[in-house]
């Protein structure tokens, strides 16, 4: 049983198993402790020590390639031999700001980026209680925040290449050293600017947890808030014109307007009351803007 994680200079209480740390007679857990493949990683952390899973242990995380050991000094050696050591980083940039960068990673672009991808999905699993998918890659692209500040990965989100719903995100954590920065707030509003940009309207995978759904409502009112301040606002008529305007699925919308109380029904037809959204906002906290300057 993983105790702590030290991740950089943060010793971290794992919120939850993740059970390819633990099992370390298996194969795939032998690769993420650098001993396979050697073609793509030459430092070598702790690999053929066996852990009894019945006792308590700590686990050190390289901060560049998310491999690990149960040897706090090993990691010290493997930093010499890390594949993405100094600035180097997996993945193609693709936003930037003074505080942070986004990097999207694909599987299918080298076999290191996939079992970067791996290393990290593992990691995150410490942090999300209901994400299951750690070694099937392929179908997926991961998107990590960096904390330029501390140079590290502050969290990510994932979303399927291929969803069979419109699904724009599967899952997303931030973990604890950086969470109530906004980041969460920022990896969904990058989600939705990927769907936009396809013409699309997009969701998260569901079921959302308690603390996911208060997030999302969060993001889904501060956007509709924003397009009825707007001009764009004077030509919309639908449902379906606000929904790709803001890239959000028209049934989140609904839960939106739901949530606000801005749904009323007069004569047995169903309209939207304007002033009730203002009045949310007025009285609510909502989250800023994405911020479209940092897209590269």
């Amino acid at each position: 049983m993983i105790q702590f994680v030290h991740y950089g200079p943060h010793k971290i209480k794992p919120w939850y198993e993740s059970r390819g740390y633990i099992d370390l007679e298996s194969k795939s857990s032998k690769s993420y402790r650098c001993k396979e493949p050697k073609s793509l990683w030459q430092g070598v952390l702790d690999s053929e020590q066996k852990v009894d899973p019945t006792r308590e242990i700590d686990i050190w995380i390289c901060p560049k390639c998310f491999l690990y050991t149960s040897v706090g000094t090993d990691i010290d050696s493997h930093s010499a031999f890390c594949r993405y050591k100094d600035s180097e980083r997996p993945g193609r940039k693709v936003y930037d700001t003074e505080s942070c960068s986004i990097y999207e990673l694909d599987p299918s672009r080298s076999e290191s980026e996939k079992l970067y991808m791996q290393c990290l999905s593992l990691f995150g699993k410490f942090f999300l209680e209901t994400k299951s998918i750690c070694f099937a890659m392929d179908g997926f692209l991961i998107y990590e925040v960096v904390d330029k500040t501390s140079g590290l990965v502050a969290g990510f989100f994932s979303k399927e290449r291929h969803p069979w719903f419109n699904y724009n995100l599967a899952c997303i954590v931030t973990f604890p050293p950086f969470q109530r920065r906004g980041l969460g707030q920022l990896m969904i509003g990058f989600s939705y600017r990927l769907t936009r940009e396809q013409g699309e309207v997009g969701s998260p995978e569901l079921p959302l947890s308690a603390h996911g759904e208060k997030t999302y409502l969060a993001y889904w009112c501060g956007e509709i808030y924003r397009v009825f301040l707007s001009e764009e606002a004077g030509n919309m008529h639908s449902l379906r014109e606000l929904a790709m305007l803001t890239g959000i699925e028209p049934s989140d919308v609904v839960a939106a307007f739901q949530h606000m109380g801005a749904i009323s029904k007069v004569k047995g037809r169903t309209s939207v009351d304007v002033d009730k959204i203002f009045d949310y906002a007025t009285s609510h906290r909502l989250p800023p803007a994405f911020d479209e300057s940092g897209i590269v």
